[in-house]
């Protein structure tokens, strides 16, 4: 009579199992490695799609720029310490189809390490409408009002924006060079004449 084996061996299954199961661990790495991946690029384009957001607003303002001076800060360009304040047009969203612009004041800075953008509908208005969060961990935010040379009348901006993380993005845009130039009344009147 000669005994056969009927069926796996114990060692048989235990061995079995160790291979299963660090099949199943490696692959739960993988995953999970994979899966922090997508999270860390998912933070990184959503961090990227909110600078060029913010960029973009800002390029918007600054192409709008109207040179008018404010009442609060008599001056048309006002930039200090991590802030930015000036006149800009507006399409005004109560017209149909959006076709009129209006006088608005923008408020660029940064608090807590966040940039914020406050419009005033009204160009001298002393309240902000709740100012919109933009971009967080801001370090720095700094403009820098460069006058146009010789007779041009457009002027340049220098934007300055430093993160947390060591990253800097320096923007430099030409203002619209509608400026109107001062003329003296008298010379006017001798031309008429």
């Amino acid at each position: 009579m000669t005994n056969h084996q009927r069926g796996f061996t114990l060692l048989e299954v235990m061995l079995a199992i160790a291979i299963f199961s660090v099949l199943s661990f490696l692959a739960s790495m993988v995953f999970s490695q994979a899966s922090e991946q997508h999270q860390r690029a998912q933070k990184l384009a959503s961090d990227f799609h909110a600078l060029q957001y913010t960029l973009l607003l800002l390029e918007n303002d600054l192409m709008q720029y109207v040179p008018r001076k404010n009442r609060q800060t008599h001056q048309t360009f006002a930039s200090g310490t991590d802030e930015l304040l000036f006149s800009t047009q507006m399409r005004d969203t109560t017209t149909p189809f959006e076709a009129a612009f209006v006088l608005t004041t923008v408020h660029w800075y940064v608090l807590d390490g966040t940039l914020y953008r406050a419009v005033r509908y009204s160009p001298d208005g002393k309240e902000d409408k709740p100012a919109r969060a933009l971009l967080t961990n801001i370090t720095r935010f700094a403009s820098v009002l460069l006058a146009g040379e010789g007779n041009t009348a457009s002027a340049t901006v220098a934007i300055t924006l430093e993160r947390e993380n060591r990253e800097s993005v320096r923007r430099v845009f030409i203002l619209p060079g509608w400026v109107p130039e001062k003329q003296q009344t008298g010379q006017r009147r001798e031309d008429k004449k």
